[in-house]
Protein backbone atom coordinates (compact mmCIF):
# COMPACT_ATOMS: atom_id res chain seq x y z
CA UNK A 1 0.00 0.00 0.00
CA UNK A 2 1.39 3.38 -1.01
CA UNK A 3 0.40 6.93 -0.22
CA UNK A 4 1.57 10.06 -1.97
CA UNK A 5 0.52 13.72 -1.81
CA UNK A 6 -1.48 15.24 -4.62
CA UNK A 7 0.48 16.95 -7.36
CA UNK A 8 -1.37 20.21 -6.71
CA UNK A 9 -3.12 20.08 -3.35
CA UNK A 10 -0.82 19.14 -0.45
CA UNK A 11 -3.72 18.42 1.90
CA UNK A 12 -4.95 15.55 -0.32
CA UNK A 13 -3.39 12.12 0.06
CA UNK A 14 -3.55 9.71 -2.89
CA UNK A 15 -3.66 6.11 -1.69
CA UNK A 16 -2.85 3.31 -4.15
CA UNK A 17 -3.61 -0.14 -2.78
CA UNK A 18 -4.24 -3.76 -3.65
CA UNK A 19 -6.08 -6.45 -1.71
CA UNK A 20 -6.14 -10.23 -2.03
CA UNK A 21 -9.79 -10.71 -1.17
CA UNK A 22 -11.96 -12.73 -3.59
CA UNK A 23 -15.38 -11.24 -4.20
CA UNK A 24 -14.39 -7.75 -3.06
CA UNK A 25 -17.66 -5.83 -2.70
CA UNK A 26 -16.86 -2.68 -0.73
CA UNK A 27 -14.01 -0.71 0.78
CA UNK A 28 -13.61 2.43 2.83
CA UNK A 29 -10.78 4.63 4.01
CA UNK A 30 -10.60 5.64 7.65
CA UNK A 31 -8.24 8.28 9.02
CA UNK A 32 -7.78 10.29 12.18
CA UNK A 33 -5.61 13.22 13.18
CA UNK A 34 -2.79 12.17 15.48
CA UNK A 35 -2.89 13.88 18.88
CA UNK A 36 -5.70 16.33 18.08
CA UNK A 37 -5.76 19.57 20.02
CA UNK A 38 -8.38 19.98 22.76
CA UNK A 39 -11.69 21.11 21.34
CA UNK A 40 -10.99 19.79 17.84
CA UNK A 41 -14.39 18.73 16.52
CA UNK A 42 -13.53 17.79 12.97
CA UNK A 43 -10.40 15.88 12.06
CA UNK A 44 -11.16 14.58 8.60
CA UNK A 45 -13.59 12.23 6.92
CA UNK A 46 -13.72 8.96 5.09
CA UNK A 47 -16.07 7.20 2.75
CA UNK A 48 -16.72 4.37 0.34
CA UNK A 49 -14.16 4.03 -2.43
CA UNK A 50 -14.20 2.28 -5.79
CA UNK A 51 -13.57 -1.48 -5.76
CA UNK A 52 -13.51 -1.92 -9.53
CA UNK A 53 -10.48 -3.75 -10.97
CA UNK A 54 -7.58 -5.32 -9.11
CA UNK A 55 -5.68 -2.17 -8.14
CA UNK A 56 -7.35 0.71 -6.39
CA UNK A 57 -6.94 4.41 -5.74
CA UNK A 58 -8.56 6.42 -2.96
CA UNK A 59 -8.34 10.08 -2.00
CA UNK A 60 -7.91 11.24 1.57
CA UNK A 61 -9.99 14.43 1.60
CA UNK A 62 -10.64 16.90 4.38
CA UNK A 63 -7.21 16.84 6.00
CA UNK A 64 -5.66 19.86 7.66
CA UNK A 65 -2.39 21.41 6.44
CA UNK A 66 0.88 20.36 8.10
CA UNK A 67 -0.68 17.71 10.30
CA UNK A 68 0.06 14.00 10.78
CA UNK A 69 -2.66 11.43 10.17
CA UNK A 70 -3.09 7.72 10.76
CA UNK A 71 -5.10 5.87 8.14
CA UNK A 72 -6.17 2.38 7.15
CA UNK A 73 -8.13 0.64 4.39
CA UNK A 74 -11.06 -1.59 5.37
CA UNK A 75 -12.27 -4.01 2.67
CA UNK A 76 -15.25 -6.37 2.62
CA UNK A 77 -15.82 -9.42 0.43
CA UNK A 78 -15.50 -13.19 0.40
CA UNK A 79 -18.10 -15.78 -0.62
CA UNK A 80 -20.81 -14.30 1.59
CA UNK A 81 -19.60 -10.70 1.57
CA UNK A 82 -18.96 -10.80 5.31
CA UNK A 83 -15.18 -11.15 5.31
CA UNK A 84 -13.46 -7.99 6.50
CA UNK A 85 -9.81 -7.18 5.82
CA UNK A 86 -8.16 -4.23 7.55
CA UNK A 87 -4.78 -2.90 6.50
CA UNK A 88 -2.07 -2.02 9.00
CA UNK A 89 -2.13 1.57 10.21
CA UNK A 90 -0.07 3.95 8.11
CA UNK A 91 1.10 7.51 8.78
CA UNK A 92 0.98 10.54 6.51
CA UNK A 93 1.87 14.22 6.97
CA UNK A 94 0.17 16.87 4.87
CA UNK A 95 1.91 19.83 3.24
CA UNK A 96 1.56 23.51 4.14
CA UNK A 97 -1.14 25.97 3.22
CA UNK A 98 0.24 28.57 0.82
CA UNK A 99 -0.80 31.96 2.29
CA UNK A 100 -0.22 33.70 -1.04
CA UNK A 101 -2.96 31.76 -2.81
CA UNK A 102 -5.25 30.30 -0.17
CA UNK A 103 -7.77 32.23 1.91
CA UNK A 104 -7.74 32.90 5.60
CA UNK A 105 -10.98 32.22 7.42
CA UNK A 106 -11.38 33.61 10.92
CA UNK A 107 -13.81 31.63 13.07
CA UNK A 108 -15.50 33.02 16.17
CA UNK A 109 -17.31 30.38 18.22
CA UNK A 110 -20.23 31.15 20.50
CA UNK A 111 -21.42 27.58 21.16
CA UNK A 112 -19.09 24.81 19.98
CA UNK A 113 -21.34 22.05 21.29
CA UNK A 114 -24.20 23.22 19.05
CA UNK A 115 -22.12 23.55 15.89
CA UNK A 116 -22.74 21.34 12.85
CA UNK A 117 -19.87 19.03 12.00
CA UNK A 118 -18.77 19.00 8.40
CA UNK A 119 -17.31 21.06 5.57
CA UNK A 120 -18.23 24.20 3.64
CA UNK A 121 -17.48 24.31 -0.09
CA UNK A 122 -17.27 27.87 -1.40
CA UNK A 123 -15.29 30.25 -3.61
CA UNK A 124 -13.93 33.78 -3.90
CA UNK A 125 -17.21 35.25 -5.05
CA UNK A 126 -18.21 38.16 -7.24
CA UNK A 127 -15.46 40.79 -7.69
CA UNK A 128 -13.07 38.71 -5.61
CA UNK A 129 -9.44 39.77 -5.53
CA UNK A 130 -8.30 36.18 -5.84
CA UNK A 131 -9.42 33.24 -7.97
CA UNK A 132 -9.82 30.06 -5.95
CA UNK A 133 -12.42 27.55 -4.92
CA UNK A 134 -11.84 26.17 -1.46
CA UNK A 135 -13.21 24.00 1.35
CA UNK A 136 -13.28 24.96 5.03
CA UNK A 137 -13.71 22.38 7.78
CA UNK A 138 -15.62 22.77 11.03
CA UNK A 139 -12.57 24.22 12.78
CA UNK A 140 -12.31 26.99 10.17
CA UNK A 141 -9.23 25.44 8.55
CA UNK A 142 -8.86 25.53 4.78
CA UNK A 143 -8.47 21.87 3.81
CA UNK A 144 -8.70 22.05 -0.01
CA UNK A 145 -8.20 24.73 -2.67
CA UNK A 146 -7.74 25.01 -6.42
CA UNK A 147 -7.64 27.76 -9.06
CA UNK A 148 -11.03 28.91 -10.33
CA UNK A 149 -12.40 31.19 -13.04
CA UNK A 150 -12.30 34.87 -12.15
CA UNK A 151 -15.17 36.09 -9.96
CA UNK A 152 -16.14 32.50 -9.17
CA UNK A 153 -19.57 32.55 -7.55
CA UNK A 154 -20.20 28.81 -7.23
CA UNK A 155 -17.94 25.86 -6.52
CA UNK A 156 -19.65 22.50 -6.13
CA UNK A 157 -18.42 18.92 -6.07
CA UNK A 158 -20.09 16.65 -8.61
CA UNK A 159 -22.65 14.05 -7.54
CA UNK A 160 -20.07 11.29 -7.32
CA UNK A 161 -17.61 13.44 -5.35
CA UNK A 162 -14.84 13.08 -7.94
CA UNK A 163 -14.54 16.61 -9.37
CA UNK A 164 -15.03 20.22 -8.35
CA UNK A 165 -17.09 22.33 -10.78
CA UNK A 166 -16.86 26.12 -10.82
CA UNK A 167 -18.53 28.99 -12.68
CA UNK A 168 -17.97 32.73 -12.71
CA UNK A 169 -20.51 35.53 -12.79
CA UNK A 170 -20.72 37.81 -15.75
CA UNK A 171 -23.54 39.82 -17.28
CA UNK A 172 -24.83 39.22 -20.80
CA UNK A 173 -23.47 42.46 -22.22
CA UNK A 174 -19.93 41.23 -21.44
CA UNK A 175 -18.66 38.03 -23.04
CA UNK A 176 -15.92 35.85 -21.63
CA UNK A 177 -17.67 33.93 -18.88
CA UNK A 178 -16.44 30.43 -18.28
CA UNK A 179 -16.92 27.24 -16.31
CA UNK A 180 -14.21 24.88 -15.13
CA UNK A 181 -13.70 21.58 -13.36
CA UNK A 182 -10.77 19.96 -11.59
CA UNK A 183 -10.35 16.50 -10.09
CA UNK A 184 -10.38 16.50 -6.29
CA UNK A 185 -6.67 15.62 -6.25
CA UNK A 186 -6.02 18.87 -8.13
CA UNK A 187 -5.23 17.31 -11.50
CA UNK A 188 -7.02 17.41 -14.84
CA UNK A 189 -8.21 21.02 -14.93
CA UNK A 190 -10.81 21.52 -17.70
CA UNK A 191 -11.87 25.04 -18.69
CA UNK A 192 -14.99 25.55 -20.82
CA UNK A 193 -14.62 28.86 -22.67
CA UNK A 194 -16.46 28.23 -25.93
CA UNK A 195 -20.14 28.91 -26.48
CA UNK A 196 -22.43 28.39 -24.74
CA UNK A 197 -20.11 28.61 -21.73
CA UNK A 198 -18.99 32.10 -22.71
CA UNK A 199 -22.44 32.99 -21.33
CA UNK A 200 -22.48 30.76 -18.23
CA UNK A 201 -23.25 32.75 -15.10
CA UNK A 202 -24.07 32.87 -11.39
CA UNK A 203 -24.73 29.27 -10.40
CA UNK A 204 -24.62 25.58 -11.23
CA UNK A 205 -25.95 22.38 -9.73
CA UNK A 206 -25.12 18.69 -10.11
CA UNK A 207 -27.13 15.52 -10.74
CA UNK A 208 -26.33 11.78 -10.74
CA UNK A 209 -24.28 10.35 -13.55
CA UNK A 210 -21.76 13.18 -13.66
CA UNK A 211 -24.33 15.70 -14.95
CA UNK A 212 -23.61 19.39 -14.31
CA UNK A 213 -26.37 21.93 -14.92
CA UNK A 214 -25.68 25.58 -15.72
CA UNK A 215 -27.50 28.89 -16.05
CA UNK A 216 -26.54 30.29 -19.48
CA UNK A 217 -27.53 33.66 -20.90
CA UNK A 218 -29.38 33.21 -24.18
CA UNK A 219 -27.72 36.23 -25.80
CA UNK A 220 -26.57 39.79 -25.23
CA UNK A 221 -30.11 40.97 -25.92
CA UNK A 222 -31.90 43.28 -23.53
CA UNK A 223 -34.33 40.61 -22.35
CA UNK A 224 -31.45 39.00 -20.38
CA UNK A 225 -33.16 35.61 -20.45
CA UNK A 226 -31.25 32.41 -19.75
CA UNK A 227 -31.47 28.71 -20.43
CA UNK A 228 -31.08 25.86 -17.98
CA UNK A 229 -28.56 23.55 -19.66
CA UNK A 230 -27.35 20.10 -18.60
CA UNK A 231 -23.86 18.93 -19.54
CA UNK A 232 -23.14 15.18 -19.58
CA UNK A 233 -19.60 13.89 -18.84
CA UNK A 234 -19.03 13.32 -22.57
CA UNK A 235 -19.84 16.99 -23.28
CA UNK A 236 -23.38 16.44 -24.60
CA UNK A 237 -25.60 19.45 -23.87
CA UNK A 238 -29.34 19.29 -23.20
CA UNK A 239 -31.49 22.39 -22.74
CA UNK A 240 -33.96 21.72 -19.94
CA UNK A 241 -35.90 24.99 -20.20
CA UNK A 242 -35.79 28.56 -21.43
CA UNK A 243 -35.87 30.80 -18.37
CA UNK A 244 -37.95 33.56 -19.92
CA UNK A 245 -41.62 34.53 -20.22
CA UNK A 246 -42.50 30.94 -21.16
CA UNK A 247 -41.34 29.88 -17.69
CA UNK A 248 -41.95 32.92 -15.48
CA UNK A 249 -44.85 34.57 -17.29
CA UNK A 250 -45.22 37.61 -19.56
CA UNK A 251 -45.56 40.18 -16.79
CA UNK A 252 -41.81 40.90 -16.98
CA UNK A 253 -39.81 41.80 -20.09
CA UNK A 254 -36.37 41.30 -18.54
CA UNK A 255 -35.09 38.30 -16.60
CA UNK A 256 -32.16 37.54 -14.30
CA UNK A 257 -31.82 33.90 -13.22
CA UNK A 258 -29.35 33.64 -10.35
CA UNK A 259 -29.72 30.39 -8.37
CA UNK A 260 -30.46 26.75 -9.20
CA UNK A 261 -30.85 23.56 -7.16
CA UNK A 262 -31.39 19.91 -8.17
CA UNK A 263 -33.78 17.69 -6.19
CA UNK A 264 -33.09 13.93 -6.45
CA UNK A 265 -36.28 12.90 -4.64
CA UNK A 266 -38.47 13.82 -7.62
CA UNK A 267 -35.81 14.56 -10.27
CA UNK A 268 -36.61 18.27 -10.54
CA UNK A 269 -34.95 21.68 -10.42
CA UNK A 270 -35.78 24.91 -8.62
CA UNK A 271 -34.56 28.18 -10.16
CA UNK A 272 -34.57 31.75 -8.80
CA UNK A 273 -35.08 34.79 -11.02
CA UNK A 274 -34.36 38.21 -9.53
CA UNK A 275 -36.31 40.33 -12.02
CA UNK A 276 -39.34 38.04 -12.04
CA UNK A 277 -39.18 37.96 -8.22
CA UNK A 278 -39.95 34.30 -8.39
CA UNK A 279 -38.81 30.75 -7.74
CA UNK A 280 -40.01 28.09 -10.14
CA UNK A 281 -39.95 24.31 -9.82
CA UNK A 282 -39.30 22.53 -13.11
CA UNK A 283 -39.43 18.92 -14.16
CA UNK A 284 -36.30 17.44 -15.74
CA UNK A 285 -38.13 17.94 -19.06
CA UNK A 286 -38.58 21.67 -18.39
CA UNK A 287 -42.26 21.71 -17.42
CA UNK A 288 -43.14 24.35 -14.77
CA UNK A 289 -44.71 22.52 -11.81
CA UNK A 290 -45.24 25.44 -9.43
CA UNK A 291 -44.07 28.95 -8.68
CA UNK A 292 -43.43 30.76 -5.41
CA UNK A 293 -43.24 34.46 -6.17
CA UNK A 294 -44.02 37.99 -5.06
CA UNK A 295 -47.27 38.00 -7.02
CA UNK A 296 -49.01 35.19 -8.87
CA UNK A 297 -50.13 37.60 -11.57
CA UNK A 298 -48.89 36.22 -14.87
CA UNK A 299 -47.75 32.88 -13.48
CA UNK A 300 -47.68 30.17 -16.15
CA UNK A 301 -47.31 27.30 -13.67
CA UNK A 302 -50.37 25.21 -12.73
CA UNK A 303 -49.82 26.06 -9.04
CA UNK A 304 -48.65 29.31 -7.49
CA UNK A 305 -48.22 30.82 -4.03
CA UNK A 306 -47.27 34.42 -3.31
CA UNK A 307 -45.30 36.30 -0.67
CA UNK A 308 -44.41 39.99 -0.46
CA UNK A 309 -41.10 38.92 1.13
CA UNK A 310 -39.71 37.93 -2.28
CA UNK A 311 -38.04 41.13 -3.48
CA UNK A 312 -34.32 40.45 -4.12
CA UNK A 313 -34.32 36.67 -4.14
CA UNK A 314 -31.05 34.75 -4.57
CA UNK A 315 -29.78 31.53 -2.95
CA UNK A 316 -32.38 29.06 -1.70
CA UNK A 317 -32.86 25.64 -0.14
CA UNK A 318 -35.99 23.53 -0.70
CA UNK A 319 -36.22 20.58 1.68
CA UNK A 320 -38.07 17.35 0.92
CA UNK A 321 -40.67 18.17 3.60
CA UNK A 322 -41.70 21.39 1.83
CA UNK A 323 -39.74 23.84 3.97
CA UNK A 324 -38.33 26.53 1.70
CA UNK A 325 -35.55 28.90 2.80
CA UNK A 326 -34.32 31.83 0.73
CA UNK A 327 -31.92 34.75 0.93
CA UNK A 328 -33.17 38.23 0.05
CA UNK A 329 -30.17 40.35 -1.07
CA UNK A 330 -31.70 43.69 -0.14
CA UNK A 331 -28.52 45.67 0.61
CA UNK A 332 -24.97 45.39 1.93
CA UNK A 333 -26.19 46.24 5.44
CA UNK A 334 -29.53 44.47 5.50
CA UNK A 335 -30.44 41.14 3.96
CA UNK A 336 -33.23 39.15 5.61
CA UNK A 337 -33.65 35.42 5.18
CA UNK A 338 -36.99 33.67 5.23
CA UNK A 339 -38.41 30.20 5.77
CA UNK A 340 -41.82 29.16 4.45
CA UNK A 341 -43.69 25.88 4.47
CA UNK A 342 -44.94 25.09 0.97
CA UNK A 343 -47.91 22.71 0.92
CA UNK A 344 -49.24 21.18 -2.28
CA UNK A 345 -52.57 19.69 -3.15
CA UNK A 346 -53.58 18.32 -6.54
CA UNK A 347 -54.66 21.80 -7.65
CA UNK A 348 -52.97 24.38 -5.40
CA UNK A 349 -49.82 25.52 -3.61
CA UNK A 350 -49.91 27.40 -0.31
CA UNK A 351 -47.04 29.15 1.47
CA UNK A 352 -47.07 29.72 5.23
CA UNK A 353 -44.33 31.80 6.92
CA UNK A 354 -42.31 29.87 9.51
CA UNK A 355 -39.26 31.95 10.43
CA UNK A 356 -37.24 35.00 9.45
CA UNK A 357 -33.90 36.43 10.52
CA UNK A 358 -32.09 39.69 9.85
CA UNK A 359 -28.52 40.18 11.10
CA UNK A 360 -27.41 43.43 12.71
CA UNK A 361 -25.71 45.64 10.08
CA UNK A 362 -24.73 42.63 7.96
CA UNK A 363 -26.12 42.07 4.49
CA UNK A 364 -25.27 41.35 0.91
CA UNK A 365 -26.36 43.22 -2.19
CA UNK A 366 -25.13 40.44 -4.51
CA UNK A 367 -25.53 36.69 -4.21
CA UNK A 368 -26.30 35.54 -0.66
CA UNK A 369 -27.09 31.95 0.27
CA UNK A 370 -28.79 29.84 2.92
CA UNK A 371 -28.86 26.16 3.87
CA UNK A 372 -30.63 24.17 6.56
CA UNK A 373 -28.06 21.83 8.13
CA UNK A 374 -28.63 18.21 9.17
CA UNK A 375 -28.58 19.07 12.89
CA UNK A 376 -31.32 21.70 12.41
CA UNK A 377 -29.01 24.72 12.37
CA UNK A 378 -29.11 27.25 9.53
CA UNK A 379 -26.03 28.49 7.66
CA UNK A 380 -26.35 31.98 6.13
CA UNK A 381 -23.81 33.30 3.65
CA UNK A 382 -23.51 37.10 3.36
CA UNK A 383 -21.38 36.94 0.24
CA UNK A 384 -20.47 40.58 -0.37
CA UNK A 385 -19.84 41.08 3.34
CA UNK A 386 -17.45 38.12 3.46
CA UNK A 387 -19.19 36.60 6.45
CA UNK A 388 -21.19 33.48 7.29
CA UNK A 389 -23.36 32.90 10.34
CA UNK A 390 -24.45 29.54 11.72
CA UNK A 391 -27.65 29.84 13.73
CA UNK A 392 -29.25 27.38 16.12
CA UNK A 393 -32.92 26.37 15.61
CA UNK A 394 -33.82 29.08 18.15
CA UNK A 395 -31.96 31.75 16.15
CA UNK A 396 -28.90 32.06 18.40
CA UNK A 397 -25.53 32.58 16.70
CA UNK A 398 -23.44 29.42 17.02
CA UNK A 399 -20.40 30.61 15.08
CA UNK A 400 -19.23 33.36 12.72
CA UNK A 401 -16.88 32.83 9.78
CA UNK A 402 -15.05 35.81 8.24
CA UNK A 403 -13.06 35.60 5.02
CA UNK A 404 -10.16 37.74 3.93
CA UNK A 405 -8.00 37.52 0.84
CA UNK A 406 -4.56 35.94 0.86
CA UNK A 407 -2.82 39.34 0.82
CA UNK A 408 -3.55 42.63 2.66
CA UNK A 409 -4.13 44.42 -0.65
CA UNK A 410 -7.07 42.12 -1.28
CA UNK A 411 -8.84 42.82 2.00
CA UNK A 412 -12.39 44.02 1.55
CA UNK A 413 -13.13 42.09 -1.60
CA UNK A 414 -16.03 39.68 -1.70
CA UNK A 415 -14.48 36.48 -0.42
CA UNK A 416 -17.46 34.14 -0.20
CA UNK A 417 -19.41 32.95 -3.20
CA UNK A 418 -22.43 30.71 -2.83
CA UNK A 419 -21.74 27.88 -0.35
CA UNK A 420 -22.58 24.21 0.13
CA UNK A 421 -22.35 22.46 3.49
CA UNK A 422 -21.44 18.76 3.45
CA UNK A 423 -21.07 16.32 6.33
CA UNK A 424 -18.47 14.39 4.30
CA UNK A 425 -16.40 15.08 1.21
CA UNK A 426 -17.34 11.69 -0.23
CA UNK A 427 -20.45 10.95 -2.28
CA UNK A 428 -23.35 13.26 -3.25
CA UNK A 429 -23.99 16.71 -1.77
CA UNK A 430 -26.69 17.38 0.81
CA UNK A 431 -28.36 19.82 -1.59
Amino acid sequence: MNVAPSDMIPTVGVVDWTVNLPGLTAASIEFTLDDPAPGTINVGSGGEISVAGTTHRALMLGMKPQRSYTYRIVAKGGPTGSTICTSPDQSFTTGPLDPTIAPTVTRTVMNAAAQARGFIVTSGGYQSGWQFAYIVDADGDTVWWAPSPAACTRALMDWEGQNMWMVNTIFPEITGSQAASVAMDGTGMTVLRDDPFSYAHHDLTVAPGGVTTFLIWNSQATDMSSSLVERAPDGTLTTVANLDASTFGPWKTQFHANSVMYHPTDDTYTVSDLNARAYVKLSRQGQPLWQFRQSCTGSVAPKCAASADITSNHGHHLLDDGHFLFFDATSSTKAPVYEYLLTQTSTALTADPVWTYTADSIGSNVLGDIQRLPNGNTLIDYCSHGEMLELSPTGDIVQVLDATGPAPSMAGYYNFGYMNFRETLYGPPLR
